[in-house]
């Protein structure tokens, strides 16, 4: 197995990990646009994977042959093994974990932008979360958090849902 192969998978999820970047993060307008480059990228690699594969494959086979073979008829085998190989993207692992996790990030994210709850507005913008075991302390009293909160818009926490309350019964928001 060559270093390339070995890559493979890091290099991917290390795509798909930018792919979850873009769509936290990217503007609505080029968002698809820099999901399908990405998806390309994976393409382009597991190709170039396969065809690696192949040549080596090709290569070892030639060479275990006789040894009395003429040199440019092993070229013309070469040659017609690298052009009758067929690429099947479709079927690919990469490629088929690639988009799973690009359908469950933007599935994920398009759940966490509903407010449950209907009418309460106010709260649209801050979402509990589930911090266990960790020592918060809220920036506005300086206290520990009992129910910490992070801001949906910016992604910064952490807020406390308590603290929050109190502050807009005095009229004032410090978010």
């Amino acid at each position: 197995m060559s270093e390339f192969e070995k890559l493979l998978p890091n290099i991917c999820d290390s795509i798909a990990k930018t792919a979850a970047h873009v769509i936290s993060y990217a503007d609505d307008d080029s968002k698809q646009e820099l999901l399908d480059a990405l998806r390309s990228n994976v393409q382009n690699y597991t190709e170039n994977s396969q065809k690696f594969q192949n040549i080596n494959g090709l290569i070892s086979r030639l060479s275990s042959g006789n040894s009395d073979t003429d040199i440019e008829e092993i070229l013309k085998n070469f040659n017609d093994g690298v052009s009758s190989f067929q690429l099947d993207s479709s079927r690919n692992e990469f490629l088929k974990q690639y988009d799973t996790r690009v359908a469950d990030l933007k599935k994920n994210l398009a759940g966490g932008k509903s407010t449950e709850g209907g009418g309460d507005d106010e709260d649209a913008d801050m979402q509990m979360t589930e911090e266990d075991g960790a020592n918060l302390i809220c920036p506005i009293s300086k206290v520990r958090m009992t129910e910490p909160m992070k801001n949906n818009i910016c992604g910064h926490m952490p807020y406390c849902r308590v603290q929050q309350q109190e502050a807009s019964d005095y009229g004032r928001s410090y978010v």
